[in-house]
């Protein structure tokens, strides 16, 4: 075999090395792609879920408010909880926010004492 037939050679094993390299890269690159689409939506999830959570608990704190004025007739002042006393319906959430927190759920805000 020649020289010039040795660096032919040379350079047809090296093109076709870079093609693969090539491949490789395109494949790792899509592969990054999809990881940071996936990210991006569960950052989403998890602000919408805290946002919902924060709703859900200022309704269930209303709506416990509403129903303790319409079964006595009171004000709200009239049915506040004594110092140290938490109000049911926040022991609910927050028992539930804990329980999702250590099944690894994704992480919701405090709730307010």
């Amino acid at each position: 075999m020649t020289s010039v037939q040795q660096v032919s050679q040379l350079i047809s094993e090296i093109s076709a090395a870079a093609a693969e390299q090539s491949t490789g890269i395109q494949l790792v690159n899509s592969s990054v792609s999809q990881l940071d689409a996936a990210t991006d939506f569960n950052t989403d999830l998890v602000g919408r879920s805290a946002a919902a959570a924060a709703n859900l608990e200022q309704q269930a704190q209303r709506l416990a408010e509403v129903v303790a004025r319409y079964r006595r007739g009171l004000t709200p002042a009239d049915v506040a909880l004594p110092a140290g006393t938490e109000d049911p319906v926040r022991a609910t959430a927050r028992q539930a926010l804990n329980k999702a927190r250590a099944a690894g759920g994704p992480a919701a805000p405090a709730l307010a004492p």
